[in-house]
């Protein structure tokens, strides 16, 4: 008997730390039920949505000195059913009250482990799935 195999979560990474990135990237290639379709810019977030068609979009809104709320809500009016997950280097009370009235699903700190990460994001799809 041949076994349905499970689909994949596509996940589009948005981070300007290219090393930072490339870590994460090759964590979640060692998971089976994650596809990371694309790696890019905060400048390109728009450009990336749109080819990747992603599930989940992991983000550092951090840029040129400030967070760019503006970014999380365009992906969320581009697609308003995406999980988003801000993944950054501090995280404060007021931030993560702002990002979650923009629609983020988690905020995590950049310091986690690899494994908190992966579990975090599997935490973010099972509360969206429970959702549906």
């Amino acid at each position: 008997m041949i076994e349905k195999q499970k689909e994949r979560l596509r996940i589009l990474i948005i981070d300007n730390h290219a090393e930072l990135v490339k870590q994460i990237q090759a964590r979640l290639s060692y998971e089976d039920d994650f596809d990371v379709c694309m790696v890019a810019p905060l400048n390109q977030l728009k450009e990336s949505l749109l080819f990747c068609k992603p599930d989940l979009l992991l983000i550092d809104p951090y840029s040129e000195n400030s967070y760019k709320y503006d970014r999380i809500k365009l992906a969320k009016e581009l697609m308003p059913e995406l999980m988003v997950v801000v993944l950054t280097a501090v995280v404060d009370t007021s931030m993560q009250i702002r990002l979650k009235k923009e629609g983020v699903h988690c905020v995590l700190e950049k310091g986690i482990s690899s494994g908190e990460l992966v579990e975090s994001l599997r935490g973010v799809i099972a509360r969206q799935c429970n959702k549906l």
